[in-house]
């Protein structure tokens, strides 16, 4: 919402111009709807307002994509890594890797609206100077500020640096050479160094971390051969997926063993994410497909007579059906995976689109990417293509529902509740404008671990989020929530990181399981007088976001003068 006030006083001439960029959001989380079609040669394609039924019409954003390749939506992945609103290091570095390949032409071919060059270039540098206050001493990264490093976050930062730097952007040299040492050195450590990360299988954390570590040295020609001969030899039987050995694969023939590297990738390929484990290294099977598709197509030439990946191509099809959302960093493997494919040959087809009753004659070279409103959807869509060969489409709708979403607790419950400063439960009586608010948050996860959860608590518009933090000393002197002391609650156990923004409160921090609940306290003012739908608070796990919790709230909040 943007608002615009001009002021022009009588007598002496005074003029004054203020304009302001209000957020204006709906009270509960978006929801996004995805379908996969294979189209045999001659088969059309329609779409219609039925895919945005029961969504707000205003924020329905629709889009299609159609390619002889893999089925895959950049333009979701880039607009999502680029709208993401949070920044731990890979966050950070998941959402300025877009920045370095898509130029004004290729957003403008995403159909998204393109960022100029200096614009691009200034989010870049922010993204190196918030990487280099995540550097440790050892020359690694961490995850979240005054954490420790994370073994697989480290190649995954100097991965970008290094491709931040072959496409042109100034790289902090220092910062660099730093994490290559370190990489260097984690390579040939005898112990796996997972510490800083939690796994239920740290034999293979400790093996994919090393593996990535070797591919990003082999790409500067850093990796002992022996040590990555050594490396594939004696340990990969702890690689629980196929990613690492193809890392590994590639390392291996990018420092010239060509034989060793194609028998690690065809093992990699062979294998499957699994689907009951918690490997710790951000995986997933949609990421691990997409980001071996990426690399065997760029390195084709350094293994020689490389794999087929046409196998990956389904599976990525597969993964893909019924996903909600997808992580950043399968959001990011998305993209990369679309960028390698655009540098192989392409396999032109033709194709009539109509929107709305306009008709439009196109020549497709490698990808069909559109973007449609709702207004678009209620006048339809159809794509007739003209290809002797099968194509991939991908419908993508996203949108904010028109009713509030349903309380799910099948993995993580997740409970508000709100207090005075007197430690009494405030029930559903009206607020008063002034008043300090104590909201209460439980989470139970049963018996499943959640290392990355992600606490998500908007308030509603009526309220501010005070930027306070009382495990660091905000008091309440005898306060106690349904028995609890909050300060002591909150330092009982370590959160990895908590953000207070005007609108929201935002934790990440790890789930224990077996019963065990966690509790967070912050403190929110109340400042508006009306009548507020109240958001449900949301928690999710970062990195498989089919797993979330939506807990129960009043649907309404009065506050009063």
């Amino acid at each position: 919402l943007r608002v615009q006030v001009t002021s022009r006083g009588g007598g002496e001439p005074v003029k004054i111009d203020r304009r302001w960029e209000l957020a204006v959001r709906p009270a509960w989380p978006g929801e996004r709807r995805v379908q996969l079609e294979r189209l045999a040669p001659g088969a059309n394609l329609a779409l219609g307002a039925e895919l945005a039924a029961g969504l707000m019409p205003a924020t329905v954003e629709a889009s299609l994509a159609v390619s002889s390749q893999a089925p895959l939506n950049l333009r979701e992945a880039v607009q999502g890594l680029l709208g993401y609103p949070y920044g731990c290091a890979e966050q950070t570095v998941s959402g300025a890797f877009p920045l370095i390949y898509v130029d004004e032409a290729k957003a403008a071919s995403l159909g998204l609206e393109p960022l100029a060059t200096d614009e691009r270039k200034k989010r870049i540098e922010y993204a190196f100077g918030k990487l280099a206050g995540l550097q440790v001493a050892s020359g690694g990264f961490a995850v979240w500020p005054g954490n420790a490093e994370d073994p697989w976050i480290t190649p995954y930062v100097t991965d970008f640096l290094l491709q931040a730097r072959d496409q042109g952007y100034a790289v902090p040299e220092d910062m660099l050479k730093r994490a290559l040492d370190r990489l260097l050195q984690r390579l040939q450590s005898g112990s796996d160094l997972t510490e800083g990360r939690w796994s239920q299988s740290p034999a293979h954390l400790g093996f994919a971390s090393k593996a990535y570590a070797a591919y990003v040295l082999a790409r500067v020609q850093r990796a002992p051969l022996g040590t990555l001969r050594t490396l594939y030899e004696n340990h990969r039987s702890r690689s629980e997926s196929g990613l690492p050995l193809v890392q590994l694969g590639l390392a291996l023939a990018l420092q010239g063993d060509r034989d060793t590297g194609r028998a690690a990738v065809a093992e990699g390929l062979a294998k499957t994410y699994p689907a009951d484990r918690y490997l710790g290294d951000y995986g997933s099977a949609l990421r691990d497909d997409a980001l071996m598709l990426a690399l065997l197509t760029r390195h084709a030439d350094a293994l020689g007579a490389a794999p087929s990946p046409d196998a990956l191509v389904l599976r990525l099809a597969d993964a893909q059906r019924g996903r909600r959302w997808l992580s950043t960093q399968e959001r990011f493997a998305v993209f990369l995976a679309g960028e390698a494919l655009d540098a192989a040959q392409p396999r032109p087809w033709q194709a009539e689109l109509v929107v709305a009753g306009a008709r439009e004659s196109l020549k497709i070279e490698r990808r069909l990417v559109r973007g449609f409103d709702l207004a678009a959807l209620r006048g339809g869509v159809r794509l007739a293509p003209k290809a002797d060969f099968p194509l991939y489409a991908m419908t993508d709708v996203t949108g904010y529902a028109t009713q509030p979403p349903k309380p799910r607790d099948d993995v993580i419950k997740i409970r508000r509740g709100y207090y005075g400063m007197d430690g009494k439960a405030l029930g559903n009586r009206p607020l008063k404008a002034g008043e300090m608010v104590l909201v209460y948050l439980e989470l139970d996860s049963g018996t499943a671990r959640i290392e990355d959860a992600l606490v998500t608590d908007l308030v509603p518009a009526g309220l501010e989020v005070e930027n306070l933090n009382l495990s660091d000393g905000e008091t309440l002197q005898n306060v106690l929530i349904e028995g609890v002391d909050p300060a002591q609650a909150m330092n009982a156990w370590p959160i990895k990181y908590q953000e207070y923004r005007g609108d929201r409160y935002v934790a990440a921090l790890s789930l224990y399981g077996y019963g065990g609940v966690r509790r967070l306290y912050y403190l929110a003012r109340v400042v508006t007088p009306g009548t507020f739908r109240v958001p449900p608070p949301f928690v999710e796990d970062m990195y498989r976001p089919e797993i979330f919790g939506i807990g129960e709230a009043p649907a309404m909040l009065e506050v009063r003068e």
